[in-house]
This record gives structure tokens, sequence and C-alpha cells, in this order.
């Protein structure tokens, strides 16, 4: 039996020769019950999905095992993989005819397989992030170009009195700034409170990762000071000469 077995049945106790039935047999048909003997404990592991959670699972011998009659053979060999897929099965055949030959495969694929659905909704997420990003960058651009673009002769005034470039590139970046801060504090607010509503009513939902919220929102930041950036550089360039005969 595994380590979870151990933990769930047999607390704080040593299951070593104890004795457990692995089926559970009808009595109307005569079924009897297969008594089998623990003989060791073994670590956990994941047999059909890399997500699973540690479950408890015992290992049978297979003239003792009521369930299944399938048998899997792992071969290790220097020669390519998939140039061994009729050299196995022309053995298989030459023990027995009527044994049935499935699923024969490299490792390689078979952890393309387990793989396949956890990468695609990765690249999917990630390609809804990449989205979210851009649309939000474009957005954060166009507010502060259009709020340098009213303020446009208010800019070319104050740089007609004195006011130096770099003066002005920190006050509009600065400004820029303080509601994208308000943003990702008020985003990162809600995304707790999602997670939370999550772990409530999700099974298996943990607890949300600091890191990834902390990572995101300063990759946001740095997104949205670049984009603040040009709008504000755009800004110390407005000539004081033309502001001045605006007004």
């Amino acid at each position: 039996m595994n380590e979870a077995f151990v933990t769930r049945y047999y607390p704080g106790e040593d299951p070593i020769d104890k004795r457990i039935i692995v089926n559970r047999p009808l009595r109307f048909v005569g079924e009897e019950p297969v008594k089998v003997q623990v003989v060791g404990v073994v670590g956990n592991v994941r047999l059909t999905d890399l997500s699973e959670e540690r479950r408890p699972v015992i290992y049978v011998p297979l003239p003792q095992n009521p369930f299944s009659r399938a048998v899997w053979f792992a071969i290790r060999s220097k020669s390519a993989p998939l140039t061994l897929g009729s050299s196995v099965r022309g053995e298989f055949v030459a023990m027995d005819r009527e044994q049935p030959v499935e699923q024969v495969g490299s490792l390689e694929q078979m952890l393309t397989s387990q793989f396949a659905q956890p990468r695609f909704q990765t690249e999917l997420m990630s390609s809804f992030a990449l989205m979210a990003l851009i649309l939000a960058s474009i957005g954060i651009y166009g507010v502060n170009a259009y709020s340098v673009s009213q303020r446009r002769n208010e800019i070319g005034l104050r740089m007609a009195l004195g006011a130096s470039q770099g003066a002005v590139l920190r006050e509009v970046i600065g400004q820029g700034m303080r509601l994208i801060a308000i943003g990702i504090v008020a985003g990162l607010l809600g995304a707790e409170a999602i997670a939370f509503w999550l772990r409530s009513v999700l099974v298996g939902a943990g607890h949300p990762d600091p890191v990834a919220f902390l990572g995101a929102a300063l990759l946001l930041a740095i997104v949205a000071t670049l984009a603040c950036y040009f709008p504000a550089r755009k800004a110390t360039r407005i000539d004081p000469a033309i502001a001045l005969r605006a007004e």
C-alpha cells in the first residue's frame, strides 16, 4: 500500500503483516473474499492524472487481483523507442497468440498525451492574459494621450513661464501612475475576493499565490509606466510660442 493508504486507514500504526480484503464479495452468488497481507509501504504515485490528489492505493499481485487482468510492461532499450513496436508485439504473439496487445508507445508519447490538456489550457489562458495586457496598455496610452491633448495649451503656457521639460515629464507620468496604482490595488483586492469565493464553491481550490499576484501587478505597472511615458514625452515637445498664440 502507499503512504496515503496508511495515513487514512492506519494512522500511527505499523500496517506490515496486517490483512485486508481487496474485493467486496457478493454472498448471494457465492463469491469469496480475497484477503491479502500487507508486505510493504511505498510512496505516493500519480497513476492516471498528473494533477490528481494523493489517494489511497494498494498494489496486488496479478493472480490476487480480482478487478483487472490488464498488464503493463516497461521496456528499456538503447534503440529508438518507435522501432521496437513490431518487435514487442511479435514477442507477445509468440508467447500467446490469443493475448491482445494494445497501446504500444514510448514514455515520451505517454507524457505528451498526459500534458496535452494542461498545455492547451495554459496556452489558452496565456493568450487571454496577453490580449488583456495589450488592451490595458492601449487603454492607458489612449487616456494619457487624450489628457495631454486636452492640456496642451496649459502645458505650453507653463513651459513658457519657466517649467522645465523634466518637471512636465514627471508631472504627467505621476498623474497617470497615481490612477494606475489605484487600479492595481483595486484589482488585487478584487482578485483576492474572487479567489476566496472560488475556494468556497470549488473543491480543491487552493490559496492564491502571492508571487503570481505581485508578479502580474509588477508587469502591469511596468507596461503602464511605458504607456504613460510616451504621451508625457510628447507633452514636453509642445512649442510654448504656439500655445501662447492659441491663448
